[in-house]
């Protein structure tokens, strides 16, 4: 090519020079920032996708803090129910010692009293006391607040978890009961005992031995039954007020499966009582029977009169009236969870499974206990279940429920850290370790593919620059043309 004004050549050199230059300042860019996208043009479809991920990953990295700072809540509310439990130890220590009565004197009994009172001051002072960031939790803070529980056929209830919060509103609960809870009973038909005989009545609470003679009449067995109904749990009634000759029933005071009566002669005559069942036949053992229960559509065994209903969602316990348990099957009953909880965001977007409510029942005096049984309140100086009252077994039964009632919270907490928390966060971090992996192979720099280009681009900007200098002789060998001799 022999032009002078259009040195193509050079122009082919210089765009490549450029391209060149271009391509190796971006390697460098690059190498200097650690990041392969710099500006959106350096990956428009990655760059969408990179704003993406960081969202999430801020969204998980939140949702980590937030399940750690639940589990502090949770341990700090755990921490101080163990030490109401300690403090229970020491009351059924000291009911225990009171029921020595007969090696105490009225003053150290008052001094027990005391001891009582004092123990229980130190439950409701933990119940104020404790807190987190400023929130009471042990004091039913926490807990789930119900309406309109018919006291007709509700006697006690608890609630544990439910979908309640602040992106949801009030759950309404249908309970219906399609068999009542029954005790078990064995019946006397004889209104007489036909001959000396020697017996032992097992109930739920014990064993007792009995001995009756030829002749007793079925009310004088009764009695001698009910004399022993605080040891045994048993207690015997005529079948027919009105005519004491249809003889006696003998039932458990409680109620379900786990309510049993069985009867063994350990001497004299076998036949000196025949006991029959609800059928009329002979028998020496009888169960009773469970509620059964559909809460919301969703079946439920109960253990006696109590109904315990848990799903991944809600949670809760309820113990019938027995005026319900009487009624006509199928009875129905309503209440409404309207709010409450301690709401948990546990997951990375609001709302749905990813956010879990968890109730903490109030551990006051007031509340530990159960209508049918007492509450802890009432053991203190001046409550109908005081030491000075001399209702010792309804004292050690009110500690035992509040007691059970402890762990079973202890319990409740920490299966809610392990199984939800404590899973959720190692999700969480398994997810954050997997999309950090995703958005630096599409973010990062390859420092070894970029070196690589690097070197390479700094040799063909080298080999350009050569190219031009030899394009730019070009002209040179033009004007040797034009000069020969």
């Amino acid at each position: 090519m022999t032009r002078i004004n259009t040195n193509l050549p050079s122009m082919v050199a210089a765009m490549y020079m450029n391209r060149n230059m271009a391509a190796l300042n971006t390697a460098l860019e690059r190498m200097a920032s650690g990041v392969r996208i710099n500006s959106a043009k350096d990956d428009p479809s990655g760059i969408i996708t990179t704003d993406v991920l960081r969202g999430e990953l801020t969204g998980i990295k939140d949702a980590v803090t937030n399940t750690e700072r639940a589990d502090n809540l949770m341990a700090t509310a755990e921490g101080a129910i163990a030490n109401i439990s300690d403090l229970l130890l020491d009351l059924q220590a000291v009911v225990y010692e009171a029921a020595n009565g007969g090696a105490l004197t009225q003053d150290e009994i008052d001094a027990k009293q005391l001891q009582v009172d004092n123990l229980v001051g130190a439950i409701n002072q933990i119940v104020r006391s404790t807190s987190f960031c400023g929130q009471s939790l042990i004091d039913g803070s926490l807990g789930y607040v119900t309406q309109d529980v018919d006291p007709e056929d509700i006697l006690g209830l608890t609630v544990y978890s439910a979908p309640v919060g602040s992106t949801s509103g009030e759950l309404v609960v249908n309970v219906t009961l399609e068999r009542g809870a029954e005790q078990a009973q064995l019946i006397m038909p004889d209104y007489l005992v036909a001959g000396d005989v020697s017996m032992t009545l097992t109930g739920p609470g014990g064993a007792k031995t009995f001995q009756f003679t030829a002749g007793m009449t079925a009310p004088e067995v009764a009695l001698e039954i009910n004399r022993t109904t605080e040891e045994s749990g048993l207690r015997a009634d005529l079948v027919d007020p009105a005519d004491p000759t249809q003889g006696i029933r003998v039932t458990t005071v409680e109620y379900g499966t786990r309510a049993r009566i069985t009867v063994a002669v350990t001497g004299g005559d076998p036949d000196g009582i025949v006991f029959e069942d609800a059928l009329g036949n002979r028998a020496i053992t009888a169960e009773g029977i469970d509620a059964k229960a559909s809460v919301n559509g969703h079946q439920v065994v109960g253990r006696g009169k109590m109904l315990r209903y848990a799903t991944a969602s809600m949670n809760f316990e309820m113990e019938i009236t027995d005026d319900f348990n009487q009624s006509s099957i199928p009875a129905q009953t309503d209440f409404v969870i309207a709010s409450g909880g301690a709401m948990f965001q546990i997951g990375p977007q609001i709302g749905g499974d990813q956010q879990v409510s968890f109730g903490i029942v109030n551990m006051d005096a007031s509340n530990l206990g159960w209508p049918s049984v007492g509450f802890l309140s009432d053991v203190v100086s001046g409550g109908s279940k005081s030491l000075i009252t001399g209702n010792l077994s309804d004292f050690q039964a009110i500690v035992e429920t509040a007691s059970t009632q402890v762990a079973s919270m202890r319990s409740r907490i920490g299966s809610f850290q392990n199984n939800t928390l404590k899973m959720a966060s190692n999700s969480l971090k398994q997810t954050l370790e997997n999309i950090s992996a995703a958005r630096s192979q599409i973010l990062d720099t390859d420092y070894a593919e970029e070196t690589s280009a690097m070197v390479r681009q700094q040799v063909l900007a080298d080999a350009t620059r050569a190219a031009m200098s030899m394009a730019q002789q070009i002209p040179q060998h033009v004007l040797s043309l034009l000069f020969q001799d």
